[in-house]
């Protein structure tokens, strides 16, 4: 419940394409730690010029404050015997902003929105250091899915993030990402 600055880059009146952000590794009780997350709908709030980032839906008519940490699909849906558990890892942001010129200099954010995607990103084989700041580090390339000039991550069933641990228990590596 601690603030924090965001590792986020959002220059003005510009889009950005799909942006690696890091790499985390999680296991054992880290993993069991975001699986609880999710299943406790937790959610992420960030804020930019102290307005709240909104999750909206124009066709169910609704915005909420954040964004959730990942969602939950029950076997019904997933065709597994347990709950499948999967993770928002890429940020789409969308800021609307105001331009007057006569009353004063520069933009006026009105309105921050995310969407978050699950996306499960597939790794080259180039070594990424773990934690490391990505977009500073100027690292775009190691990875097919989230590559300059590269289609934006969308939520897919195929490509969701699922949280679990590999075969034989290994740790799963995570790339975040925004745009």
């Amino acid at each position: 419940h601690k603030l924090q600055m965001a590792p986020y880059a959002f220059p003005t009146k510009v889009s950005k394409e799909c942006t690696p952000l890091c790499v985390v590794e999680v296991g054992g009780k880290k993993l069991r730690w975001l699986r609880k997350l999710v299943d406790r709908q937790y959610r992420v709030h960030v804020t930019v010029d102290q307005l709240p980032v909104l999750m909206r839906s124009k066709e169910l008519n609704y915005a909420v404050r954040g964004y959730p940490v990942g969602f939950k699909a029950p076997p019904s849906y997933t065709g597994l015997k347990e709950d499948e558990f999967y993770l928002y890892n890429h940020l789409k942001f969308t800021f609307t902003y105001r331009e007057e010129p006569s009353e004063f200099e520069g933009v006026r954010i009105t309105g921050f929105d995310v969407h978050p995607v699950s996306i499960s990103h597939q790794f080259g084989n180039e070594k990424i250091d773990l934690e490391t700041n990505l977009e500073a580090a100027n690292k775009k390339d190691g990875w097919s899915t989230c590559t300059p000039g590269g289609e934006s991550p969308v939520n897919e069933p195929e490509t969701y993030l699922a949280l679990r641990s590999g075969a034989t228990g290994e740790s799963m590596k995570i790339l975040y990402s925004y745009e």
